[in-house]
């Protein structure tokens, strides 16, 4: 079964003890399997993930202690409070909670892409519930978009600007029946580029890969009962 995604290997066994090594460089390497770019805060210890032209809004990523985390960033500001949707990962960077501790991504056609950090010992969270994309405005300048796909979908901008996207009811369970639509910014006349929405019937408590006039489509997370986020693979993930 084709899994639709990659993984990057950002820990290692080193006598008996898994370490987690996260360096500039290895961060680049972050960036250029997700297609985003890097802004380096600090060198060794704090980044940021974006799309856009704006290093104010994308992911943030740091190392504290023996922990390494990357949280929502909005309009400058990191989002620490625990109710904020975008925390993906605090871990451990060694001993064996950092036991294959790695990337996992999907990238997209038109610029989407899906990804989150898990590792061997996660019992949650380890769905492809994160998105890296852009939006093309009319005069053709491109901004960043990111998100976040839980019990409902939260999106924000370049600007600081959030949206929520709500599930939708499925209609049954069948293999057969997919209803897909683009995702529009309100108030930005566009639509996010390379994601879509997706009403999928089947009882799938999983992300999967689907087939739609012989192109390939990943949904991300594991919602049953709501319209999923969706991408059409780009040809590297279907090898």
């Amino acid at each position: 079964m084709m899994k639709g995604y990659k993984e990057l290997m950002l820990s290692n066994l080193v006598d008996n003890i898994y370490i987690v090594t996260i360096t500039d460089e290895v961060m680049q390497q972050i960036a250029d399997a997700l297609r985003c770019k890097l802004s380096t805060v600090t060198s060794g210890s704090k980044w940021i993930l974006y799309s856009g032209e704006s290093t104010k809004d994308g992911f943030i990523c740091s190392i504290s202690g023996s922990n390494f985390t990357i949280r929502q960033y909005i309009n400058g500001v990191e989002q620490t409070g625990t109710n904020k949707p975008a925390m993906v990962v605090n871990q451990n960077m060694n001993g064996n909670n950092a036991k294959n501790f790695r990337l996992r991504y999907a990238n997209g056609k038109n610029g989407a892409t899906f990804f989150v950090f898990i590792s061997d010992t996660m019992t949650s969270g380890t769905q492809l519930s994160f998105l890296i994309s852009t939006a093309t405005l009319q005069d053709k300048s491109n901004i960043g978009v990111y998100g976040y796909i839980g019990s409902n979908y939260k999106f924000w901008i370049d600007g600081g600007e959030t949206y929520n996207l709500y599930g939708e009811e499925t209609y049954g369970y069948a293999d057969d029946y997919v209803v897909m639509t683009v995702i529009p910014l309100p108030g930005k006349n566009t639509v996010i580029n390379g994601l879509y929405r997706c009403l999928i019937n089947k009882n799938q408590e999983d992300r999967y890969v689907f087939s739609i006039d012989a192109k390939k489509y990943l949904a991300c997370d594991d919602q049953t009962g709501y319209g999923k986020c969706v991408i059409e693979l780009d040809d590297n993930m279907l090898a």
